[in-house]
């Protein structure tokens, strides 16, 4: 009963956070504006807002102009749904990662949407890691992980280009959750799964948070077992 409730909060939590990364610039509009269809701007009644259901009650369409709805309003609904109910497993209903995947989310939707993210989610994150480290002693911080600190340093001055600023932050801040045995697999995961993509769709710059977060979940959740 309790999984049920922590998937449909986090379901509800997905539908929030990609609304504000759509309103980032207008946060007015956010905090005081309604929900509106995308494509003919109609207010959103209470039944188009449950997530998932709604997009599958109205079969992807809006059922005032009949546009569709973009899919990725019930995958990110879905998938902060399933990180929630990951949490509620692996991680012994913990706040804090509620809290870690939250801003970890919020961050695959910025990069996906703008390819950018705003600092203010790196620095929740160093704040948490702050709160851990003094409160569950769970991280791994030693001198290998200040070497490999250290080589993202150079990279990013040399390799600016085709190295973003955020992404060279997470790492860093992913790496300290880790141990240091674990950190080849992830970055063997996260770019193989980049590179995946890069020759699949045939782009060459993508947004890699998202291959970040998802070499690190499964690592994550291997350390807890």
């Amino acid at each position: 009963m309790w999984l049920v409730l922590v998937f449909v909060a986090g379901c509800f939590l997905g539908s929030l956070e990609l609304c504000l990364v759509h309103r980032w610039n207008h946060l007015f509009s956010f905090f005081l504006g309604r929900s509106v269809c995308d494509c003919c701007g109609r207010h959103l009644s209470w039944r188009e807002l449950i997530p998932i259901f709604s997009y599958l009650y109205y079969r992807g369409t809006c059922p005032d102009c009949k546009q569709i709805i973009n899919p990725i309003y019930p995958l990110s609904e879905l998938t902060l749904g399933l990180i929630f109910s990951i949490v509620y497993i692996y991680f012994n209903n913990s706040l804090y990662y509620y809290l870690f995947y939250s801003i970890l989310f919020l961050m695959i939707c910025f990069d996906l949407s703008y390819q950018y993210i705003p600092d203010l989610f790196q620095i929740g994150l160093f704040i948490l890691l702050f709160y851990n480290y003094f409160t569950f002693r769970l991280l791994f911080i030693s001198y290998h992980h200040f070497f490999i600190l250290f080589i993202l340093t150079i990279l990013y001055f040399f390799f600016t280009n085709y190295i973003g600023g955020a992404d060279l932050k997470l790492i860093g801040i992913l790496c300290v959750c880790l141990p240091f045995e674990f950190i080849p697999y992830f970055f063997f995961l996260a770019a193989s799964s980049g590179l995946c993509c890069c020759l699949i769709t045939k782009v060459r710059q993508i947004p890699f948070v998202p291959f970040l977060v998802l070499a690190f979940l499964p690592l994550h959740i291997l350390l807890q077992i």
